[in-house]
């Protein structure tokens, strides 16, 4: 039996991000009633909408399990939020590619791999807020990384 009341429909595109940030595929949808088909591997799921329910988003029983660990991660981070686990991203200039960001976490020291100037306003590993930095402020730490890299 499908759970009918797991993903409200305002965490929509909040959960298409966590989809895409653990690894899924977004796919076209197929007929009237899908909102969201996704794959990972070998492994498909569909987000289904249903006339009667006006506040909620429909999934198999086999997809509950997505949704429940999207769910946890969330719950994961509020509670990061409740314990103030703030940090920052400070950004690994010897080991960044071209268009691609090495970046370490100020509270647990994981190094992380992202798009050039993308920044997640949480630490996967740990779940630490992290500040904001301005795009200004991050060019100007950038460039002075990188000129005391060729002086030495």
């Amino acid at each position: 039996m499908a759970r009918r009341n797991l993903l409200h429909k305002s965490k929509l595109e909040d959960f298409k991000n966590w989809l895409e940030f653990d690894g899924w595929t977004l796919e076209d949808t197929k007929g009237f009633y899908e909102v969201l088909r996704a794959s990972k591997c070998k492994r498909k799921f569909i987000l289904f909408s249903r006339l009667e329910l006006k506040e909620h988003y429909s999934v198999r029983d086999a997809d509950e399990g997505v949704v429940a660990a999207y769910i946890r991660n969330k719950k994961k981070l509020r509670d990061a939020d409740r314990n103030r686990a703030n940090g920052e991203w400070m950004l690994d200039v010897e080991n960044s590619d071209y268009g691609y960001d090495n970046v370490i976490c100020s509270h647990c020291n994981a190094s992380i791999t992202m798009d050039e100037g993308e920044r997640y306003p949480f630490c996967p590993i740990c779940g630490a807020k992290m500040k904001v930095m301005d795009e200004e402020k991050e060019a100007k730490v950038k460039s002075d990384e990188v000129s005391q890299n060729s002086i030495s």
